[in-house]
């Protein structure tokens, strides 16, 4: 991975900006079943899922939207890579 970024920088960041851009929609937590299927067992399991505004969730899925939990697991993960950037230019200067 270093190998690319000192070579071909705009190309890489762009690629995995695309991969970041990309995996939204499968980590929009606030979905709605569009479709089920039934496994091997018997058991029916969501096949198809369709990504909803939170202002709408409560509506057509009958639970809380839980924003505020949203927000703050975003706000974790940007602190977390924060810090490890953080602590790895601490360790790379000693």
């Amino acid at each position: 991975m270093s190998w690319l970024l000192r070579k071909y920088h705009s190309a890489t960041i762009g690629l995995l900006s695309g991969f970041m851009l990309g995996s939204v929609n499968e980590l929009w937590p606030w979905k709605t079943v569009t479709a089920w299927r039934t496994s091997s067992s018997g058991e029916e399991k969501p096949f198809l899922t369709e990504n909803i505004l939170p202002g709408s969730y409560l509506e057509q899925v009958g639970e809380p939207p839980q924003i505020l939990a949203a927000v703050l697991a975003f706000a974790f993960g940007i602190g977390l890579v924060l810090f490890i950037e953080w602590l790895a230019s601490k360790l790379l200067k000693s």
